[in-house]
């Protein structure tokens, strides 16, 4: 008997162009007032009192959802296995999203700018469970494939979780444009694009650190004493 569960860093991998939901640009209300065009040079950049940076990450992650309509040979064609032997599947993907909304004042002959809010989610695609149709929801071999494969969603839930705290420090940088420390661009577009390199250059290390560490532990659930826990689980296979 063999129970298999999806290659998840094929998955994430897949997944990694899906980053930018929506960047948003907003011009800073009755803030150029405050400066003088002819006082500045195009580079000299102020602080901004009062402005706040916003940083919110959120993580969407759905239960699992059941399929127990396809039999083996349609689980293999699933997972490239055509040998007849899956019994059992698990498919999922995680996507970040970012939203950033910057604020900006004429500077010289181009902007100052800052990130005034920025909004990180990680979401865990909605997983989905195979159990081979072959065995009936009152079967022990449903049941103990069943519980095989909600490990690995476990494993990617709580991964999830765990890096929700690092993926917002990474976005508390210094090193972003704030209302404390402005940055100068040509334009709107030249600053949406380089709080956007930035932006990436912080989340993407740390979304490779979670695939990683979530590929690594994914595959201890599949190691051969897990199949052999399985298989002793029922009588007949």
């Amino acid at each position: 008997m063999r129970v298999q569960q999806k290659s998840p860093s094929a998955t994430i991998q897949d997944m990694r162009n899906v980053f930018i939901k929506s960047l948003t640009l907003v011009a800073a209300a009755g803030v150029s007032a405050l400066f003088s065009a002819d006082a500045a040079q195009a580079a000299s950049c102020k602080a901004i009192p009062g402005e706040q940076y916003d940083i919110r990450v959120e993580s969407e992650i759905p239960k699992a959802r059941i399929d127990h309509s396809k039999n083996r040979a349609a689980l293999g064609i699933i997972s490239g296995d055509l040998s007849g032997s899956i019994q059992g599947l698990h498919q999922h993907g995680v996507t970040l999203t970012l939203e950033q909304q910057i604020k900006y004042y004429p500077q010289g002959e181009g902007i100052c700018f800052w990130l005034n809010r920025v909004v990180l989610t990680v979401a865990y695609e909605t997983p989905v469970i195979y159990v081979a149709k072959e065995y009936s929801e009152r079967s022990c071999n449903y049941r103990a494939i069943l519980q095989h494969e909600a490990k690995h969603v476990q494993v990617a839930q709580t991964h999830i979780r765990q890096y929700r705290d690092r993926f917002h420090k990474s976005l508390s940088s210094l090193n972003l444009p704030r209302p404390t420390e402005p940055r100068y661009a040509k334009d709107a577009e030249a600053a949406k694009a380089d709080s956007l390199d930035q932006l990436r250059a912080l989340v993407m290390p740390i979304f490779k650190r979670l695939e990683e560490s979530m590929t690594t532990t994914q595959q201890k659930v599949d190691l051969p004493r897990e199949y052999r826990e399985v298989q002793r689980r029922c009588a007949k296979w």
